[in-house]
């Protein structure tokens, strides 16, 4: 018997056998695809009077509540608001933070016209989208969660160039 058809069926079993175990540690999956309309948000919240924040550096802007305060720091946006805190990540530090925690819930989303998914584990809800090779990540409490505070912000992230 020829051992060429044994060592092709054990390296066939080893290749499939690898992708199940890398792809199991991918954390989140994303569809990054553009698209040209935003999901709107399923909160009943007006949102029309919130001010705008826009970061040049990074090309982005959003809207947040008018009683809500930013700060800026180096690699993050953090909203602060009475209805929780949501922080965008401009940097790597968002990515890998769930890793490990299981899914509570999950849907679909458009964020600054790129498909992704928001998902929830347990007291925190974590998102994010790529563009030129640039990450941003988006994650917030709870209370923001559950009061519309990120929904509404996801809806209104947009890139300006």
């Amino acid at each position: 018997m020829s051992k060429k058809p044994i060592i092709g069926i054990i390296v066939a079993v080893l290749l499939v056998s690898g992708y199940f175990v890398f792809s199991k540690k991918a954390t989140a999956p994303i569809v990054n695809e553009q698209q040209n309309s935003l999901v709107t948000t399923t909160t009943n919240e007006d949102i029309s009077n919130w001010k705008t924040y826009r970061n040049d550096k990074y090309s982005f802007e959003f809207k947040y509540p008018t009683s809500a305060t930013i700060k800026d720091n180096i690699s993050n946006i953090v909203v602060n608001s009475q209805n929780g805190w949501v922080q965008i990540w401009t940097e790597d530090q968002g990515r890998g933070w769930f890793e490990g925690q299981a899914v509570t819930s999950q849907e679909r989303i458009t964020v600054g016209g790129i498909k992704t998914m928001l998902f929830n584990y347990g007291i925190n809800s974590y998102s994010y989208i790529e563009k030129d090779s640039h990450r941003y990540s988006f994650v917030s409490e709870d209370s923001a969660m559950n009061t519309g505070l990120l929904k509404n912000i996801l809806s209104t992230f947009k890139f300006t160039k």
